[in-house]
């Protein structure tokens, strides 16, 4: 069984070939750190430059994506892109809450899943990221049910900070 639908490793195998510069956060980080839930997308931090921007750009144009509203700026400024449905949804964000997102690309480490080597968010810094998300709803509720059991996965290996 994939860790990744077809689609979305497909996107990350582009980003790869492409070079992009990106972490893996969000629910799939979660799960891979060990939190037992589904999610119903895949959340990319994108390092924010021009030049990540226009690998970017071509990772997506070689998915058949249209792309044709976006320039490889857009990916400098603070933004979130999304396409897709949802369970092969992607958001694509160069930006991180509650964290400086240098910390995030220094403290990832490289992993390998289903063939692809890519980088993974730290476990902490994924507990500060969701500690600062306050979103509202269901999501929240999710939120905060990933912070107990990162917390607990955190104190059984004897790293609490």
């Amino acid at each position: 069984m994939s860790f990744f639908s077809r689609d979305h490793e497909r996107l990350l195998r582009k980003f790869l070939v492409n070079n992009v510069d990106f972490v893996m956060i969000g629910g799939h980080a979660a799960i891979y750190h060990g939190v037992r839930r589904t999610t119903s997308d895949l959340d990319i931090l994108v390092r924010p430059t021009e030049e990540n921007g226009e690998r970017i750009m071509r990772a997506l144009k070689s998915l058949g994506l249209d792309i044709t509203d976006i320039k490889s700026s857009d990916f400098v400024q603070q933004q979130v892109f999304s396409f897709g449905l949802e369970p092969d949804r992607v958001d694509i964000l160069n930006f991180s809450k509650g964290i400086l997102i240098d910390d995030i690309f220094n403290h990832a480490k490289p992993i390998k899943i289903d063939n692809l080597i890519m980088k993974i968010i730290d476990i902490r810094d994924l507990l500060k990221n969701k500690e600062n998300l306050q979103r509202e709803g269901v999501k929240n509720l999710v939120d905060q049910q990933d912070i107990l059991v990162l917390r607990d996965i955190l104190k059984s290996r004897g790293s609490d900070d």
